[in-house]
């Protein structure tokens, strides 16, 4: 058996798994309060849970045409994000990037597209845990309910989140970019002649190492819109608490979304989402001293609600207009 078959053979076997584990939560939790759940919700309450996932992978979107100065635009890039969002609830480790950056080339050049879908990350890893400390100290602030001890473990774990962006940025001051293309030259995941991708890689060192001072205005639209996402998503996690009947205060609603928003870096580590991430809603329910299984339906009708407000832009994805190749062509008679 090939190495690839053998990921193929494994990642399929821990789908089945985490998805078996969420029947079986789903199960012990009981079907009925389950059903219960979803009429409280009721349809008018789907329809405002909806809008407001619109809203976020809207200003996410915003934050990507930032990132490309605007010339994709803000719908585009939502359902290009849309698309790419998809995929990775369904493939782990954010291949929905390179899908996205090749619906990009579309509109823009390679290095551009690669550009923005770097950039863009690269400041997530610091606006999506930045208001995860925001939430959290606010939490302790204006009181939450639960122990206090936990509260400050959410606290030091939103602070903690914070490093990949500090430990990139270190890299990136040393050519971050060009040493991962040269480390997989040298052990062999890059067999072909690399000098061209090495000297790419250099380029968009350069690029990100300069673009705070370059592009500041673009630089701080990407952080606010990012921001205001996150802000959005915490309301909706408030909303969806509040319609199947849980009368959390804002306090214990930051600190539960701080807890969530920074388990997204463990879940970013599995090879599969669905199961996992749902999942991680009842354990970090259960840690904070609340019931886990309510948690563990309120992931649910958030994962509903990810699936149709990206999905559903993401439709829209195949008429972003024509491939680059035939761009090139027309204004290259």
């Amino acid at each position: 058996m090939g190495r690839a078959t053998l990921k193929k053979v494994v990642r399929t076997a821990l789908f089945f798994l985490a998805v078996g584990l969420l029947v079986w939560l789903l199960d012990r939790i009981g079907w009925d309060e389950i059903g219960d759940s979803f009429e409280r919700v009721g349809w008018t309450g789907a329809v405002l849970l909806l809008l407001l996932g619109f809203v976020e992978t809207f200003l996410d979107s915003a934050a990507f045409n930032a990132a490309l100065f605007g010339r994709v635009g803000a719908l585009r890039s939502m359902a290009y994000s849309g698309a790419g969002a998809i995929v990775n609830i369904i493939i782990p480790w954010e291949a929905g990037e390179a899908v996205k950056g090749t619906l990009l080339t579309r509109h823009v050049s390679t290095s551009e597209a690669i550009q923005g879908t770097v950039l863009w990350n690269y400041l997530f890893k610091l606006s999506r845990p930045a208001v995860a400390v925001v939430a959290s100290l606010f939490a302790v602030v204006v009181g939450h309910g639960v122990d206090p001890l936990m509260a400050w473990l959410v606290v030091g774990a939103s602070v903690v989140a914070l490093a990949p962006y500090f430990v990139f940025k270190v890299l990136l001051h040393f050519g971050a970019l060009e040493m991962g293309v040269r480390f997989l030259k040298k052990i062999r995941v890059l067999r072909q002649d690399t000098q061209g991708i090495a000297k790419a890689a250099h380029e968009l060192d350069d690029r990100m190492r300069s673009f705070k001072k370059d592009s500041p205005k673009a630089y701080y639209a990407i952080l606010l819109y990012q921001s205001l996402a996150r802000i959005v998503a915490m309301v909706s996690w408030g909303v969806a608490m509040r319609l199947v009947g849980l009368d959390y205060g804002v306090g214990l609603i930051a600190l539960l979304y701080a807890a969530l928003s920074v388990s997204g870096y463990l879940i970013m580590l599995f090879p599969v989402r669905i199961g996992v991430t749902e999942g991680t809603g009842y354990l970090i329910f259960a840690l904070l001293g609340l019931d886990g299984g309510t948690g563990l339906i309120i992931a649910v009708i958030m994962r509903l609600k990810g699936l149709l407000a990206n999905g559903i832009p993401g439709v829209f994805a195949a008429l972003g207009g024509p491939p680059r190749k035939a761009r090139q062509n027309r204004d290259n008679p």
